[in-house]
C-alpha cells in the first residue's frame, strides 16, 4: 500500500492504494522415495482493494473531487511442488504457483468539487454519491527453484532464482456494476515478467542455534507507466537472521531484511488540465520477520 495526504502533489495520480490479500494454503505431501517427494496444494485466496485519487475542475477557482473505489473478491489457484535430493548433500526444489482470477465488487464514490462541471466529468461516468463497481483483477504465476547444499556439518549455503509472470497485469480498469461502462480513466500498467535472484547461508553454532544471512536482486515488474500510485523499482535484499530450535519439535526464527530501492522518477498527468505531477521517489524497505514451527 502506498498513502499521500489528501493535498499532496501527486493527488491527481494517486491518493490511497491498498492491496491485503488473505492465502488460504492446504497441501499434501507424498513422499516417493528416498530421494524425491512431492506436493499439490490448492490456493483460497480472498483480496482486499482500496484506490483513491483526486480530479480537478477547471474553474474559478479550480476544485477537487475525491473518488474512492473500494471492493472485496475470492479467488481460487494451486500450487505444485517437486523435490529432489540428487546427492546426499544437495537438495533441490521446483515449485509452481498458479494464477488467481479474482472479480472484484465495491463502491465507488465522489465528493467535493463541483461534479458535473465540465461535462468530461459525466462521460467519465463520475457522479456525485455512491454507486456499484465491479473490476478485474488477476494475481500472476510463480515458478521457483531452489537449491541447498551442505558444505559441512554446520554450513549449509542456498541459492533461488523466481519468475513472476507479471504481464498479467496490463491496465487498471473500474466498472459500473449496473452497465460495464469504465468509471474514471483507465490506468495502463503494462507490467513485464521479472526475476529475483537469491543466495543465502545459515550456520549451525550447536544443536540449539543457527545463524543466518543472504542478498537478493529483485527486479522491478514497472517499465513504462510509473505512477505514485506504487513508484517499484529493482531492489537489493540484505538479510539477517537467527534461528532457535528448543527441541525436535519446535522451531523458531527472528530475521531483519533492509531492501534498498533504486530512485524512481515519474512523469504523469497533463500541464494543460493542471494535474501533471514530475518528481523523485527515493524509497527504503525494512521487515522484521517472526517464525514459528510445531512439529506433531
Amino acid at each position: 500500500s502506498t498513502k499521500y495526504a489528501a493535498d499532496s502533489v501527486v493527488r491527481y495520480d494517486a491518493i490511497e492504494s491498498s492491496l491485503k490479500t488473505i492465502n488460504i494454503n492446504p497441501f499434501i505431501a507424498y513422499k516417493i522415495n528416498q530421494m524425491v517427494a512431492v506436493a499439490v496444494g490448492v490456493q483460497a485466496q480472498q483480496a482486499d482493494v482500496t484506490l483513491s485519487k483526486a480530479a480537478r475542475v477547471i474553474g474559478t477557482p479550480a476544485t477537487d473531487v475525491l473518488t474512492k473505489a473500494t471492493g472485496k473478491d475470492w479467488g481460487f489457484g494451486m500450487n505444485v511442488a517437486i523435490f529432489v535430493n540428487p546427492w546426499k548433500d544437495g537438495h533441490f526444489g521446483l515449485t509452481y504457483q498458479s494464477h488467481v482470477r479474482h472479480n472484484i465488487s465495491g463502491n465507488f464514490n465522489a465528493t467535493g468539487g463541483t461534479l458535473g462541471v465540465p461535462g468530461a466529468f459525466a462521460a467519465l461516468n463520475i457522479v456525485a454519491g455512491d454507486q456499484a463497481i465491479k473490476a478485474a483483477m488477476t494475481t500472476p504465476e510463480i515458478v521457483a527453484a531452489h537449491y541447498t547444499h551442505d558444505i559441512t556439518d554446520k554450513l549449509t549455503v542456498g541459492a533461488t532464482a523466481k519468475w513472476t509472470r507479471w504481464t498479467r497485469y496490463d491496465k487498471l480498469t473500474v466498472k459500473l456494476a449496473s452497465n460495464g461502462n469504465t468509471v474514471g480513466r483507465t490506468e495502463e500498467q503494462n507490467w513485464s515478467n521479472t526475476w529475483f535472484l537469491a543466495l543465502g547461508g545459515t550456520y549451525k553454532l550447536n544443536e540449539a542455534w543457527a545463524l543466518r544471512m543472504g542478498v537478493a536482486y529483485d527486479q522491478t515488474p514497472i517499465t513504462e507507466h510509473r505512477s505514485a500510485r506504487l513508484p517499484g523499482n529493482d531492489r537489493t535484499w540484505v538479510s539477517a537472521g537467527v534461528e532457535w530450535n528448543p527441541s525436535e519439535f519446535t522451531k523458531v526464527g527472528l530475521s531483519y531484511t533492509h531492501i534498498f530501492v533504486r530512485d524512481t522518477n515519474i512523469d504523469r498527468g497533463d500541464a494543460g488540465l493542471g494535474n501533471r505531477t514530475v518528481g523523485k521517489f527515493k524509497n527504503t524497505v525494512d521487515i522484521i520477520g517472526f517464525q514459528a514451527n510445531f512439529k506433531f
